[in-house]
């Protein structure tokens, strides 16, 4: 029977093949362990970049699109209400159209419209508003109130 060899001489050292197969072993795990932990960690990096840039778009976009729809919506509101005053498609000596007017425009609008009013060269001020706790107002002030504001609550009638 033969014997067979399971040192490598060296300069004094002996090495065995057990120890090689381990060492070989154990440099690939590590060098496998390595590039996959690279691989996975830099893909993950990618993708939380994409994702974390995709959902700071998304916000910013919805924010722009909630201070355009707060800046617009008022200015949206002066512009029409004033070409039907300034044309007299709405007499405001008719106090029931006028209150009627006032009313339906809060009414269109979302309750972040806290009133709408209307001031006249001769100080006369009419419009409705949202007193505390919401319910529509009719607002007046002009020679019958004495110069003073007067509030009326709006009735289903």
């Amino acid at each position: 029977m033969q014997r067979m060899v399971t040192a490598v001489e060296g300069k004094g050292r002996d090495v065995s093949f057990r120890r090689i197969i381990i060492t070989i072993f154990i440099l690939a795990m590590l060098v496998s362990i390595g590039s996959i932990g690279y691989l996975i960690f830099s893909s993950w990096f990618s993708s939380s970049k994409n994702t974390t840039e995709n959902i700071a778009r998304d916000i910013n976009e919805n924010i722009y699109n909630q201070i355009c729809s707060f800046l617009y919506v008022p200015w949206h509101i002066n512009e029409v209400n004033h070409k039907i005053i300034q044309n007299d498609i709405l007499n405001l000596s008719d106090v029931i159209s006028r209150e009627k007017f006032f009313v339906g425009v809060l009414l269109a609008h979302e309750k972040e419209i806290y009133s709408f009013s209307y001031g006249s060269n001769e100080g006369e001020y009419y419009g409705a508003r949202r007193n505390e706790k919401g319910i529509i107002e009719i607002m007046r002030n002009d020679e019958s109130t004495g110069g003073h504001s007067w509030y009326f609550t709006v009735k289903d009638k």
